[in-house]
């Protein structure tokens, strides 16, 4: 009898030290409960989503001689053995190596070695020799319930790695189950977020010029249990699409928005063992990683809730994509998932967030005016932010081979400078016959198009400046990857012409671009010197010389014929 008691001891005491759970707390009754059942787990404090599984680790008689209304921890396990969710022959082999005693034969001996000290360890050691779960549940909310089919025992509760893809937090703890028992879960996953920051605003999806500043915001908010962690590693993992270029020049900032503040506030990384890189692919993406080897030690008042923010700034490319489905930019956390764990230990990782970068190209036709069809080539043009040429307006510069738009310059440059760069946009005959310009990597938004000098034999458009408005509806994606096109209107107006939103879009949404006819008129024709107008003063004279001739010599020969 002192030899089963000796059995009840340490496995109380298995209890007490539960690697990744509070200790459990039975359920109130009217009278004692049954030990036949049922034997029902409750976890609350659970991730929804994640799969619960329950594994009867060691097994045995139970006695209810002791057992009360409040107190199921009184029974006491006789006879134990191996349970029905463990390969015994790992079990056992996994023991030896964590109590460092070769000698342990049986499941009872095993069970006589286990103290307060080691049973986290042992709980950890014992994933190895786990087979097939005792029951599961699928967490709806934070709280779910597990039914223990292999009857009263003790029980290793995992929260199942491979139950969410690319979302896991393990979590391992071994419990008594004599009765409907319940247990808080103490492991939780950091919550990822990414934004677009636009001033006061922050956004999944945006649209710039090619070559304008974009800044990024991550953040990880910390999960349930993150106070249940010795140390904590918290990776974020960036990756750009090849149309962003990071800004290395304002690298990465870093700050803390505790749970009720509405203000984060900035973080001085001296001294603290944060590390961050960037890596080209060979895709063309680029990877941006920024490591918090352990946020325990760097952070001490850090509690869940807490969000790490982390922020950086790129820049749109030539390689930009024009229209949908955009330049996506997405990121992960790989964060420390096992509390059991010390230093490099265990990591889990989050879904992918996403945020999406937009933008357009504006297309133009040259025709003549009256027939609307005429291609002309040979017109020259600028594009303005403003109206006029004073101060604040800005001219776009372009690629003169590609068309791609590369700044704003506060100057004109009328010839193509020595980096290929222009503000001449001028009408050329395309594959298809029609004289076209083109912008490609603008923002949506109001512009002027100036024409500089009209096609041979045609004149300036009066005015010469044509008001162009593009405008563009992007659907917020919620961060997640995958979803339909995000761009869902593009329009472009010439003038003051009003955009009816209930009408569809005159611009590719594939293609991003949007398209407007800008027409010439010709040139008046003046007569000519020595031309059809002075041949017809020529003969009008010599008709009146002939007729004033025949008049003369038809009255003299009335004089004559009168005398």
């Amino acid at each position: 009898m002192n030899r089963l008691k000796k059995y009840a001891s340490l496995l109380l005491a298995l209890v007490m030290a539960l690697a990744l759970a509070v200790p459990a707390m039975a359920t109130e009754a009217s009278g004692p409960a049954p030990v036949t059942g049922p034997f029902e787990i409750t976890i609350t404090n659970a991730t929804t989503g994640h799969t619960y599984e329950a594994y009867q680790i060691f097994k045995g008689d139970l006695s209810a001689a002791n057992q009360t209304a409040t107190d199921l921890t009184a029974p006491v396990l006789s006879n134990i053995e191996w349970g029905a969710g463990v390969n015994a022959e790992l079990a056992l082999a996994a023991a030896k190596t964590v109590l460092e005693d070769t000698t342990l034969a049986t499941a009872a001996q095993v069970a006589e070695k286990l103290t307060e000290s080691n049973a986290a360890a042992f709980a950890q050691a014992m994933k190895a020799a786990l087979t097939e779960a005792n029951g599961s549940a699928t967490a709806e909310s934070d709280t779910v319930k597990i039914t223990a089919t292999a009857g009263a025992g003790y029980y290793l509760i995992k929260d199942s790695k491979d139950s969410v893809t690319g979302d896991d937090s393990v979590t391992l703890f071994m419990l008594q189950v004599v009765g409907p028992t319940a247990v808080k879960a103490k492991a939780g996953t950091p919550t990822p977020d990414k934004k677009i920051v636009e001033g006061e605003n922050k956004v999944n999806t945006g649209d710039y010029d090619i070559g304008e500043d974009i800044t990024f915001e991550l953040s990880a908010e910390l999960g349930n249990g993150y106070e249940n962690y010795n140390t904590y590693k918290l990776v974020f993992h960036d990756t750009m699409s090849k149309g962003l270029t990071y800004d290395e020049t304002q690298g990465v900032t870093i700050s803390i928005l505790k749970k009720d503040a509405t203000t984060a506030e900035a973080v001085d990384t001296t001294g603290k063992a944060i590390n961050s890189t960037v890596v080209k692919n060979d895709d063309g993406t680029t990877t941006l990683t920024v490591t918090f080897t352990n946020l325990k030690a760097d952070f001490k008042n850090l509690a869940t809730g807490d969000k790490i923010l982390v922020t950086y700034h790129a820049k749109l490319n030539d390689k930009a994509a024009v229209g949908n489905p955009g330049n996506p930019n997405t990121m992960h956390l790989e964060f420390s998932n096992n509390p059991n764990d010390e230093g490099d230990g265990e990591t889990g990782e989050t879904p992918d967030k996403e945020v999406i970068v937009f933008t357009y190209e504006l297309d133009a036709d040259k025709v003549d005016g009256k027939d609307k069809t005429t291609a002309l080539e040979g017109a020259e043009f600028v594009l303005k932010n403003a109206q006029g040429n004073g101060e604040g307006v800005q001219y776009a510069v372009i690629n003169a081979v590609t068309g791609k738009f590369i700044r704003w310059s506060d100057s004109r440059i009328d010839e193509t400078n020595d980096a290929g760069e222009t503000t001449k946009l001028v009408s050329t005959i395309d594959s298809t016959g029609k004289a076209v310009f083109k912008v490609s990597g603008i923002d949506a938004g109001t512009y002027w198009l100036e024409e500089t000098k009209a096609p041979v034999g045609y004149n300036l458009p009066n005015p010469a400046e044509t008001k162009l408005t593009i405008t563009a509806t992007i659907k917020d994606n919620n961060g997640v990857p995958g979803e339909e096109a995000a761009l869902t209107y593009l329009n472009i107006s010439v003038g003051e012409e009003t955009v009816d939103p209930e009408k569809p879009g005159n611009g590719v949404l594939a293609d991003g671009i949007v398209n407007t006819t800008i027409e010439n008129n010709k040139g008046a024709t003046l007569p000519e010197t020595g031309g059809i107008g002075t041949t017809i003063f020529y003969a009008l004279g010599g008709l009146l010389t002939v007729g004033a001739v025949v008049l003369l010599v038809t009255k003299k020969r009335m004089s004559a014929d009168e005398k």
